[in-house]
């Protein structure tokens, strides 16, 4: 799954729906030294009225390192929730 990949899922996404609205609670993080975790659950809802259409979580787990002070991403890893 690269970034071509999710440019077009994302597109289909914005295509089906004429609002949509994240949600993202931080659940756990672990920072040891120059490396770091997170897992955050990310909720996406859609639609086009007031209320949500349809809805969908996602649990994401990340790995980080600081290079020259700066954190970033070097590995993520999602799965559909429940």
């Amino acid at each position: 799954f690269g970034k071509q990949d999710a440019r077009r899922v994302l597109a289909g996404v914005l295509l089906r729906n004429e609002r949509i609205q994240l949600s993202a609670v931080v659940t756990d993080v672990r920072v040891e030294g120059d490396r770091a975790s997170a897992k955050v659950r990310v909720i996406a809802t859609g639609g086009a009225g007031l209320l949500p259409e349809r809805g969908q979580t996602w649990e994401v787990d990340s790995t980080w390192r600081r290079e020259k002070g700066r954190w970033k991403v070097f590995n993520a890893e999602w799965r559909e929730g429940l």
